[in-house]
């Protein structure tokens, strides 16, 4: 679908060329926070965008600021923030359920079973939602229509120590459930595991692939 290809073309381009300090793969970066659910006319998309997508994405800036990068991550580390759009798409834009309409089916489920519901707008800090609200203009001046339809929605998963049970860097798994679709990520990101080679011609595959699509061969680390 041309439109997932838009999308997905516009998140690469925030990242572009560049590695981060965990020498990330700025390909895999933007495939591993991606999931998307089509059906006939209709898609669902959830991006997330966790604590260390503010420093991919500025380092691939020529005027990287790394004090103000990590005053961005300490607004950010104690949220689990994602972008969704869930629609029917067509060649005059299409129609796209609204924030309310969402929010009354989205939950995040972590890996024992835990359903968490979206905060509430309240529960946000202002000036949180503020940085992710300016992200959204942008979306409908590249992609009209469709980037009208993203809406944000934020969650806090810790334990009874305050401590974050959800980690892009660390073991885990969790799924965004979205009316009758679920949407899972199993962690660390594919983007951090050790990258992935074609035996034959020892070029670099996507971590998340078993197999090059090019030779057949299974791939090795």
């Amino acid at each position: 679908m041309r439109t997932l290809s838009c999308i997905i073309l516009l998140f690469s381009s925030l990242l572009v060329c560049g590695q981060s300090k965990k020498e990330v793969s700025v390909d895999d970066f933007v495939q591993s926070i991606q999931k998307t659910q089509e059906s006939g006319d209709t898609m669902k998309m959830v991006f997330w965008f966790p604590t260390e997508f503010w420093d991919v994405v500025n380092r691939t800036t020529p005027d990287y600021d790394s004090a103000s990068v990590k005053l961005l991550e300490v607004m950010v580390e104690d949220y689990l923030i994602f972008a969704v759009v869930d629609g029917f798409f067509s060649t005059d834009g299409g129609q796209f359920k609204t924030e309310a309409e969402m929010r009354k089916t989205i939950r995040l489920i972590d890996k024992d079973n835990k359903v968490y519901p979206p905060l509430s707008t309240i529960e946000v800090p202002k000036p949180l939602n503020h940085i992710m609200s300016s992200m959204k203009p942008m979306l409908t001046n590249m992609l009209g229509n469709v980037g009208s339809g993203f809406n944000f929605f934020y969650f806090k998963v810790k334990d009874a120590n305050n401590k974050d049970l959800i980690s892009a860097t660390q073991k885990g798994a969790f799924s965004i459930k979205l009316n009758n679709a679920d949407f899972t990520w199993s962690l660390p990101l594919a983007a951090y595991l050790p990258g992935k080679l074609c035996p034959v011609d020892q070029v670099k595959m996507n971590t998340e692939w078993a197999f090059c699509p090019f030779h057949g061969n299974k791939l090795v680390q």
